[in-house]
């Protein structure tokens, strides 16, 4: 037994730090993955509400503006409770869209649909319709 060494205490500090970091960089990127993950899932789950209001719109008749009120197929769509959708909607006679109201007598829409989750923004559509 007298040619035995075994590990010094430098060389069990300096593995520990090297399966330290090593550790670091794992944890970091399973972090870094969940968060892309989730908000990859946000955007999905956000288009999804914006074609469906979307296609909503498309039923509904000519409007200045559009809500479950005066679109009544947007009282089928099922909102989580995280998101918000705004639906903006801008009128020209000449494809000029440079003012908002109402749209009486005017001939194309521009209809926007902003999705945010808890105040952040996710997706935002822009569409045309024509009375």
């Amino acid at each position: 037994m007298h040619g035995e060494r075994g590990f010094s205490l430098i060389e069990t500090v300096i593995a520990l730090g090297i399966f330290a970091t090593i550790g670091i960089a794992f944890l970091s990127a399973v972090t870094t993955s969940t968060k892309a993950t989730g908000r990859l899932d946000d955007g999905v789950q956000a288009e999804a509400l914006a074609r469906s209001h979307l296609e909503a719109i498309k039923e509904c008749s000519y409007a200045d503006e559009y809500t479950t009120a005066s679109c009544s197929p947007m009282d089928d769509i099922a909102i989580p409770f995280q998101f918000t959708i705004t639906v903006n909607t801008d009128c020209s006679s000449d494809g000029g869209f440079n003012w908002a109201g109402t749209c009486s007598g005017e001939s194309f829409q521009r209809i926007t649909i902003a999705i945010s989750r808890e105040g952040r923004p996710v997706l935002s559509l822009t569409t045309y319709k024509r009375a």
